[in-house]
């Protein structure tokens, strides 16, 4: 229906034909019944709000690249009046995908949402900001490697060098509007959302920081190169690792920041460390059996490749160095953890839906969860951290309802 709405706008600015009309009734039609069919009978549980997210996405994409469009319209306008552009931007389209994108997103994200967020807008929220803020990091990164290998390429001609700026530009400006939006909805203490959001950014920048490290070793011994191309390889390796690096840096820096007894058992946390440990501990023990076979080759003459060992000793260093980092603060976490196991109690907890609390609570408490049938009360990471802190270490009932939570001791039987 999106698509066709958009052809209509095109069509009104005399760029396309008109969609057959009854091709846009059949499909309104389907689009205004299940409109109306989720009004009438919601699902409850954790995906109570997947529709008003699901539209959200829809009406998000089709914004973004609207906008884009336009926004590269505009840089491109700007950067022909310095120099030729091959830019050629379809504003009709542009105009159509703006228009109805942003119709949409705010039928379905800006209007007043009736309840706390569910699984789903919290999965949508972390997904959506970590893939805007890696998107305006990436592409500050290859903005600064352009402006910076100028002056090492010194081309015939600038224009054509920064032809790709204005997309660049546009890219930036609504990767960053949309991280803008998004984030702050997530909160700012250290819940599971946070968590999940961070670690993902973790892991995203220390498995590049290992491959950019990797890729700019073997450029600095790759004798094929020439001084120039050298140069601005490596430049460009060097901007690259350093963001990625920081990006991990200044992320893990945050998460040691917070006390290690509240940190070390949770889920996301638990999954980074071990699931980053498994993956690169298995790509170092890869490049080490490339060494070993090369190692084989040359004891029995077969005339190995030596272009590739380089690679591969960089590769296992690299990745071996953070795999043993990755191991040491997973043993230290577990540690941690079997220290601060204290007497078992069981939780009973009637909602709706526990939602993360399973992962918020201590080894030695056992959950039990009674499902309303109303669809009131569902737990979320703020309220599922305050019912640990309020039964922590003792048998309890929680009531979970549409204000808020009661609890009450449990008797013993």
């Amino acid at each position: 229906f999106v698509v066709y709405l958009v052809m209509t706008i095109t069509a009104l600015l005399g760029e396309s034909s008109f969609p057959r009309l009854t091709d846009v009734l059949i499909i309104g039609g389907v689009v205004a019944l299940h409109e109306w069919a989720s009004r009438a009978d919601r699902p409850g549980g954790s995906i109570s709000q997947i529709h008003r997210v699901t539209g959200s996405a829809i009406g998000l994409v089709a914004l973004a690249v609207g906008a884009g469009i336009l926004l590269y319209s505009l840089f491109d306008a700007l950067y022909d009046s310095f120099t030729a552009s091959a830019g050629d931007a379809e504003l009709a389209l542009g105009v159509g995908l703006t228009v109805v994108g942003g119709a949409v997103w705010y039928w379905r994200w800006l209007r007043p949402w009736s309840a706390k967020p569910d699984g789903t807008r919290i999965t949508y929220l972390v997904l959506l900001s970590y893939f805007a803020f890696t998107t305006l990091v990436a592409t500050g990164t290859v903005l600064a490697i352009t402006v910076l290998t100028f002056f090492f390429d010194r081309p015939e001609s600038p224009g054509l060098h920064f032809e790709g700026v204005p997309a660049m530009l546009s890219v930036i400006a609504v990767s960053a509007a949309i991280w803008y939006h998004h984030r702050p909805m997530l909160g700012e203490g250290r819940t599971d959302s946070i968590r999940s959001y961070e670690y993902l950014l973790m892991a995203t920048g220390l498995g590049s920081a290992v491959g950019f490290g990797t890729a700019l070793v073997a450029v600095i011994f790759d004798s094929d190169l020439i001084v120039d191309d050298l140069g601005t390889a490596a430049v460009s390796l060097v901007l690259a690792f350093t963001a990625a690096g920081l990006l991990w840096w200044l992320l893990w820096s945050r998460a040691q920041e917070a006390p290690r007894a509240e940190e070390a058992p949770t889920l996301p946390r638990r999954f980074y460390l071990l699931g980053m440990a498994i993956l690169l501990g298995l790509t170092a023990v890869g490049a080490v059996v490339g060494i070993l076979f090369f190692v084989f080759q040359l004891l029995f003459d077969l005339g190995p490749d030596p272009s590739t060992l380089i690679i591969e000793i960089a590769l296992a260093g690299l990745a071996g160095g953070a795999t043993y980092h990755l191991f040491s603060e997973y043993r230290r976490d577990a540690a941690l953890r079997e220290e601060a196991k204290g007497t078992p109690y069981l939780l009973t907890v009637i909602c709706s839906h526990p939602g993360p609390l399973a992962s918020l609570l201590p080894n030695e408490a056992t959950l039990r969860v009674l499902h309303r049938g109303d669809g009131v009360g569902a737990v979320d990471d703020l309220i599922g951290a305050e019912i640990v802190e309020a039964t922590r270490g003792r048998d309890s009932i929680v009531w979970v309802g549409a204000e808020g939570f009661e609890v009450a001791p449990a008797m013993k039987t």
